[in-house]
């Protein structure tokens, strides 16, 4: 059973991307979101590293 939403910060992002378990998010929750601070983090000041490429194409996936 899916929970409705969940908030998830830059770590976890991360850690899910270096396992290679981001789908975990998709699969669990049916609304996950991501300030506008650990986007930032993550996809801008971030690209290139790890879990960048994941987070930005969940965003554009919905």
């Amino acid at each position: 059973m899916k929970s409705l939403r969940v908030v998830v910060d830059s770590s976890c992002l991360i850690g899910l991307a270096q396992i290679k378990q981001f789908d975990l998010l998709k699969e669990l929750f049916l609304e996950v979101y991501i300030s506008e601070a650990v986007f930032d983090e993550v996809i801008v000041k971030g690209k290139g590293e790890v879990g960048s490429e994941e987070a930005k194409s969940a965003i554009k996936d919905g």
